[in-house]
Order: structure tokens, then C-alpha cells, then sequence
């Protein structure tokens, strides 16, 4: 073993480790990233595993680790197994309420989202098979059983390549899960990034492993919630408990505000210390490349029709379609609900709003559903009102593809995880827990929790 200079004493325990399983519980920008390259350097004979959260991520970690790291996201690791032949037989994809409505014949979208969620719930579950305790805590006794069969009928179809219901990533990366799979045949070590956003079946998996485990996370960011993520930090058994609390990514300032924003809402009192080599300024220079950060799409949508014919702009999270043109996904799907608002239905290209050939339908399936995404559009729809497809279709042709060449980058917080900006602008949409008198509000329930950690 060798381990590298230029490593604060807190990073050199971690490298030093001999914990089959080590836990470190980080702050933002304190290099985890960095530490766990240090790790894999000390130890270039080990066969390591490296489980990114996302796509970007797992991109980044590929061109920075050295050549005995295998970086990969988590639903990666099952595709070869699983998700490739689905996806060759035409059936990976999604299933939303409608797709159930009509597989099982229900009359209504409101049961068909139980039962989709009772499905979900399921596949981020450690469990074997669906039980009642999978079924949402609104479905009333004398439904819960029936749910429960319901549901087992649609994860059949799913899992079925021949079967009518696609199946989606966490579908085939539960397959993986039940299959077992031992990662000690083809790793020595295990490196787990961002463990407060697993989710219980990954949690499992993972601790399933007879190879050596390094899980490395920050409870503070932990904002996928509502995908069944909960701590794994928390979770696990660890061997050793070890800290990262200096951040490299800020100074003094920002520090200072993080914890006392920590103290405030959480209740952590332990401060976090800013090492970075800026000073902590609070104005943006927008002459200089900056970017806005925003709590929704419908924010997101705002901020690009802001810079229309100005400046030239990004959108973390954009996609190509069949010609290669660029596009952002939500923004197409908003062209889609303003046509059914229009009375012009048969532009509408979703297959799921295809359904809904009148405002008063959709808006029905919408709320029934609690279909938060949609009830966003629909809301952009109604503000910007005939001017939504001009303004896409301005958005897509001035969005620029490649950021480096973007003086603005615009991103939800949630797609804005694990990067880092020289500036940046929040939005005025998240949740204001700073009163006018500078009193913080406590996030004392879980989705206030989790507000919080988006902030």
C-alpha cells in the first residue's frame, strides 16, 4: 500500500483504513470523490468496484480513476444481465397509471396509481415478493389484499419479455437483486458513492457483498426521497466510522452559512469548516459564465425564456432525438399539455396525455394521480398560455449543447447534484424557511427534511 501526499490528516485515516466495512460521513465538497481516487491509487493490485449514482457522475469518475477501478451506475451493474434483453425484445420503458388502467381494466386512475405505487414501493424494497406492506397507507382494509394481487399481476407482465407492461431500470435492477449476484468474483473492494440517497434493495445488495465495502455520504443530501433513498450511513453495521468536514469547495463565508443553516433547520450543530482557496463573494458577476439553480422545471422554463436572444445558455439534462437535435424533455411534454389546453388534441404526441382529449380530463387524471410533474405543466400551460409552443420551439433552437460554450447554465437542484459552478444563483422557488425577522424554521417533518436538503 502507498498512499499519496497532499492528503489532510482526515482523508489519510480513510486511505489507512483496514475496515472491511468503512463508513464516512462527509460534507459537501470536502473530496470524497478525490479521497476515494486516493484509495483506489493506494491500492493498484485490488480489483475495485466504483457505484455511481448517475450517468454524469459515473462519466467523470471513468476519466479520473485509475485503470483497476471499474466505474459504473447502479443500474448499470444489472444491464448486461437483465435490462439488455428487455431492451432488445422492445420492452424497457415505463409504465404510468394508464398503462395499468388498461391492463387490469380499472375504472378509475386514482386505483391505478395504488397499485403502481405498490409496485414501485416493492421493486426499492429488499423484499422477495409484494406484500400489503408495500401498498400505500391510503388504500383502505378492504382493498389492501386486492391491491396486493393487482399489483403481483402487473410486476408479472413486466418481468415477462413477452408480457404487454414494459419494464423499467428499477425493474430489472430488482431482477438482479433476486438473482443474488456475487460482486466478489469480479471485485475486490467495493467503493459506494453517495450512500444517503440508496435505496433499501441497492442497501441490500451491497451489504450482501463478501468483498470490502467503503461507503461514503453526506445525510444533508440526501433529496431523492421520494424514490424510496434513505440513509445507508445509518443503515449499516460499519466496522469504522471516520469524518470529512473541511469543504475545498468554498471559503469561510459560505461555511459559515451552511452552518448555521444546519443548526437551524437540522438541529447539526457540528460546523462546517470551508477550506477553499475563494473568497466567499455575494453578488454575481454576470458578465463572467454563471449559473441559476432552480427548485422546478417551471423555474427552469422561466429563466430560458428570461435569456432568449441575450446570451447564449445551457440546460443540464438535455436529451437527442432521432435527428440529433437537442431537446429537454419537460419542455417537450409542456408543448403536449398546452395542445390539449388549446382544443388541439391531435398534435398531441405523448402517448400518456394522448388519453386525455380535454382540459377538464386531464386536470382530472392529474389530480387523482397526484401527478406532480404534470400539475407543474399544467400550470407553466395556463401562465404563458398560445405563447408555450413558440417559446419551446425558440428554447430548443438557442439552447447550447455543450456547457463549456454556455454563458448561463440552467438546472433544477435535483440534476444539478455532484457539479460544481464558478457562480451561482438560486431561484426564489425553493422553500423559504428564513423568516423576515432572520428566525429559521426547523424542517421537522420528512418532506420538509428533504426541502432542506435541497437548499
Amino acid at each position: 500500500m502507498t498512499t499519496p501526499l497532499h492528503l489532510t490528516g482526515e482523508q489519510r485515516r480513510i486511505v489507512s483504513s483496514k475496515a472491511d466495512v468503512l463508513a464516512v460521513k462527509a460534507r459537501a465538497g470536502t473530496g470524497k470523490s478525490f479521497t476515494l481516487r486516493a484509495v483506489a491509487r493506494s491500492f493498484p493490485d485490488l480489483r475495485i468496484l466504483y457505484l455511481a449514482f448517475n450517468k454524469p457522475i459515473q462519466e467523470a469518475a471513468q476519466q479520473s480513476f485509475p485503470s483497476n477501478v471499474t466505474c459504473l451506475t447502479t443500474h448499470a451493474l444489472a444491464y448486461p444481465r437483465f435490462g439488455r434483453k428487455y431492451r432488445d425484445a422492445g420492452k424497457l420503458g415505463f409504465v404510468n397509471p394508464a398503462d395499468v388502467m388498461d391492463f387490469l381494466g380499472l375504472d378509475t386512475p386514482a386505483r391505478a396509481r395504488q397499485v403502481l405505487s405498490t409496485v414501485e414501493s416493492f421493486l426499492r424494497s429488499d423484499a422477495r415478493e409484494i406484500a400489503e406492506a408495500h401498498v400505500p397507507t391510503a388504500v383502505l382494509q378492504p382493498h389492501r389484499s386486492e391491491t396486493v394481487q393487482f399489483a403481483r399481476q402487473v410486476w408479472a407482465s413486466m418481468k415477462d419479455v413477452g408480457g404487454t407492461l414494459k419494464i423499467t431500470h428499477d425493474g430489472y435492477f430488482k431482477l438482479f437483486h433476486l438473482s443474488k449476484p456475487d460482486l466478489s468474483l469480479q471485485y475486490d473492494l467495493v467503493l459506494f458513492d453517495e450512500a444517503q440517497d440508496a435505496n433499501e434493495v441497492l442497501l441490500d445488495l451491497i451489504l450482501e457483498q463478501k468483498c470490502r465495502l467503503i461507503l461514503v455520504g453526506d445525510e444533508h443530501q440526501s433529496i431523492y426521497g421520494f424514490r424510496g433513498a434513505l440513509n445507508a450511513l445509518e443503515q449499516v453495521e460499519a466496522d469504522e466510522e471516520l469524518l470529512l468536514t473541511n469543504s475545498f469547495r468554498y471559503g469561510a463565508g459560505i461555511a459559515r452559512l451552511a452552518t448555521m443553516l444546519l443548526a437551524g433547520l437540522k438541529g447539526d450543530t457540528v460546523p462546517v469548516i470551508g477550506r477553499g482557496e475563494f473568497e466567499t463573494v455575494w453578488t454575481v458577476d454576470r458578465d463572467k459564465p454563471y449559473a441559476v439553480i432552480s427548485r422546478t422545471n417551471a423555474s427552469v422554463f422561466s429563466e430560458a425564456v428570461s435569456l432568449l436572444g441575450r446570451v447564449k445558455f445551457h440546460i443540464i439534462g438535455l436529451e437527442k432525438d432521432a435527428e440529433g437535435r437537442s431537446f429537454y424533455a419537460p419542455f417537450e411534454k409542456l408543448v403536449d399539455v398546452h395542445s390539449i389546453l388549446a382544443g388541439s388534441h391531435h398534435l398531441v404526441r405523448d402517448p400518456v396525455l394522448k388519453r386525455y382529449k380535454t382540459q377538464a380530463r386531464l386536470e382530472e387524471y392529474a389530480g387523482s394521480t397526484d401527478d406532480k410533474e404534470l400539475l407543474m405543466l399544467l400550470k407553466i400551460a395556463r401562465d404563458y398560455g398560445a405563447k408555450v409552443p413558440a417559446l419551446v420551439a425558440q428554447i430548443k433552437a438557442e439552447v447550447v449543447t455543450d456547457a463549456r460554450k454556455a454563458h448561463v447554465t440552467l438546472s433544477t437542484a435535483h440534476r444539478s447534484k455532484g457539479l460544481e459552478f464558478m457562480q451561482v444563483i438560486l431561484s426564489s422557488d425553493f422553500e423559504e424557511f428564513v423568516a423576515e425577522d432572520g428566525r429559521i424554521r426547523p424542517a421537522d417533518t420528512d418532506e420538509l427534511v428533504q426541502e432542506a436538503n435541497l437548499l
